[in-house]
């Protein structure tokens, strides 16, 4: 089966959101299981924000992890 990936879209207001979509099987037919992940703050850092995790970072590797701001 395939692996997850990660889809983004631009809301009417120019706001770049994503969700991850998980492959799976149910009752013998292919799914995507999506979970949103909320606005996406840095896609190449895989930074997002969302009001229930507030900022958090997100690969497909690694899964969820802490977002620290790095000094300018």
């Amino acid at each position: 089966m395939a692996s997850s990936f990660i889809r983004t879209r631009v809301g009417k207001n120019g706001t770049v959101y994503a969700e991850i979509f998980r492959p799976m099987r149910r009752n013998g037919k292919k799914v995507n299981n999506p979970e949103y992940l909320g606005k996406a703050i840095d896609l190449d850092r895989g930074v997002f924000y969302s009001k229930k995790r507030g900022y958090f970072t997100y690969t497909l590797e690694n899964g969820y992890g802490e977002w620290t701001p790095q000094a300018a």
